[in-house]
């Protein structure tokens, strides 16, 4: 039962040091949409029943 405590110690002593490596600048996709401030999506007119032009409207569903 000794070593309870310093399983804990160490198990604790470990999580909250990693918290410090998890405070990183975005990079890639998330630092463009950082810089620009805008979120560019996209859809397909043939991927039925995901997304595809209304015949009726002409607008993207999906």
């Amino acid at each position: 039962m000794r070593a309870f405590p310093a399983i804990l110690g160490v198990t604790l002593t470990a999580a909250l040091s990693s918290t410090a490596l998890m405070a990183v600048e975005p990079t890639g996709t998330l630092k463009k949409i950082k810089t620009s401030g805008t979120i560019t999506l996209g859809h397909r007119d043939s991927s039925i029943p995901f997304s595809y032009i209304a015949n009726r409207s002409g607008q993207p569903v999906g």
